[in-house]
């Protein structure tokens, strides 16, 4: 979720802050606050089962209503439904249950990403089946429906300062100088064999028929490593595909629900597609 999404969605329901310093403080200090600690492991795993079974509870509200599309399953006649402080606009509350689907994934995923040294401590069994179970299609589908088909700031990989290209059926993501900096290789890829281990995601080849050999190829006389995977499982899954190098200095990766497409427009486009102006190819930018 771009930053500009997370911005839009305070700005309709509003924040919570600390009134005083020292009582974020006290709750980050463990030999302060003891057993209401907000920083320790058993803190962070209580979290992460609050987004999980939120993302599960959210995408059972939601069908498929076209290939990039969704609307509220028959079950569930109205977004307030659904929401424990529902606003007397429905077009309000769906605006916010969009952007917290997208949001509540994105932090999961994210939470992967940065603590991959200590996922398989800090994430139980139960956990991982459902990291295997999640919806990742329909948060997809509605992060991009909820964005604008835009340049945007986006998080990626945790670092609050990559790029976010939106598109129908696939968002793009980049880190570039400097902001690479901060990039560490190999976590991120002990972060990838934690989810190939667990069946989170499972390696794609190129021709979109075959499992690859490994589960990321380095290109000859480059120091350019990529991946291509299917994150999920059957129709709750998308393609993911990532590609970074030391030498040239960026991260790139890509979600799609349509990997030809997605594939396509990477290979042609994708030092150019960072630029403000740049227009998609036969792909209408307009609101």
């Amino acid at each position: 979720m771009s930053r500009a999404q997370r911005g839009r969605m305070k700005r309709a329901w509003g924040t919570v802050s600390f009134y005083h310093k020292s009582f974020y403080d006290f709750l980050c200090d463990p030999s302060r606050s003891s057993r209401f600690c907000t920083t320790t492991l058993e803190a962070r795993g209580q979290l992460f089962d609050v987004r999980l079974r939120r993302h599960l509870a959210l995408a059972s509200n939601y069908i498929y209503h076209d290939f990039t599309g969704l609307a509220l399953a028959p079950h569930t006649l109205r977004y307030a439904s659904i929401m424990s402080w529902p606003h007397l606009d429905e077009r309000v509350n769906r605006f916010i249950l969009e952007l917290a689907f997208g949001f509540i994934t994105a932090d999961i995923l994210h939470d992967c990403h940065l603590r991959a040294k200590y996922s398989e401590l800090v994430i139980r069994s139960c956990q991982f089946q459902a990291l295997r179970d999640l919806n990742y299609r329909k948060s997809l589908i509605v992060d991009i429906s909820s964005g604008r088909p835009s340049l945007d700031l986006g998080i990626i990989l945790g670092l609050n300062l990559g790029v976010d290209r939106i598109i129908p059926g696939t968002t793009f993501s980049c880190l570039g100088p400097p902001a690479f900096r901060q990039f560490d290789a190999a976590t991120f890829l002990e972060m990838v064999e934690v989810l190939k281990k667990h069946e989170i995601i499972s390696p794609y080849d190129s021709t979109f028929s075959s499992k690859l050999k490994s589960s990321f190829t380095r290109q000859p006389g480059t120091t350019k490593t990529s991946g291509l995977f299917l994150l999920g499982r059957g129709d709750k899954a998308i393609y993911w595909y990532w590609e970074y190098s030391i030498e040239l200095q960026y991260f790139h990766e890509f979600h799609t629900v349509d990997l030809v497409q997605a594939m396509k427009l990477y290979q042609t486009e994708k030092f150019e597609m960072w630029e403000e102006s740049w227009t998609p190819p036969g792909i209408s930018t307009s609101s």
